[in-house]
């Protein structure tokens, strides 16, 4: 059956988590396809703004654009639900509110730059963003401010979109061109909210693709 690797990635090269590194676990896997976090109104921008736009993804796609035929789709929905510096702001005010919160993101930190994409795509880490989310939801609740509790609904409703808009894209993608092998290239964060869309679709039958979380545990 086909498969789609879920490769999460981390937006910043950083200690372990560099481009270089990168690139050779795409090209060990060596997928057909990479299906990537981007929106395809403003892909081609992204990957000729070389001297301002250079995120580990963009800078892996460069290459494998220049040195492989691997099919690179762009998967994403153009635009935001909320503001780039209310989000922040939003996620400043949980580790504030929490001191739970506040280690949980500080061990994030430690282990990415420590052990890389290895730690990015773990049971710990998808375990860790999981209890992330439970606790932003506490306090949004405790907060009762308005304007919080909208900001972190449409944030939530957004990226649980735009999730369901990439597992749409490549099952349709891969019912008209069919592939042996590909790659999802997302924001680890994400990992989680993909893996239960998709074990929703795999139990109504929904799902003809194997996916597979658990790379780098094989």
């Amino acid at each position: 059956m086909s498969t789609v690797i879920v490769l999460g990635t981390f937006h910043t090269e950083v200690e372990a988590c560099t481009s270089q590194e990168l690139l050779r676990i795409v090209k060990q896997i060596s997928p057909e396809v990479v299906f990537c976090e981007a929106p395809p109104e403003i892909f081609p921008d992204m990957l000729s703004a070389e001297k301002n736009f250079n995120t580990p993804e963009i800078k892996v796609i460069r290459e494998l654009l220049k040195e492989s035929n691997t099919k690179i789709i762009p998967v994403d929905i153009y635009g935001m639900a909320v503001d780039d510096n209310r989000i922040d702001d939003m996620f400043d005010l949980f580790g504030q509110k929490m001191e739970n919160y506040k280690n949980a993101v500080l061990i994030q930190i430690d282990e990415t730059y420590e052990k890389g994409y290895c730690f990015l795509n773990s049971k710990e880490n998808d375990k860790i963003n999981f209890d992330k989310a439970l606790m932003e939801r506490e306090i949004v609740t405790k907060e009762n401010n308005r304007e919080i509790s909208l900001d972190y609904v449409k944030w939530v409703k957004w990226n649980n979109y735009r999730e369901n808009h990439w597992i749409k894209l490549i099952q349709e993608y891969f019912h008209e061109n069919k592939f042996n092998s590909a790659v999802l290239m997302v924001g680890a964060a994400h990992r989680v909210g993909v893996q239960h869309k998709i074990m929703e679709l795999e139990f109504n039958g929904k799902s003809h693709i194997t996916w597979n979380f658990d790379y780098f545990s094989n």
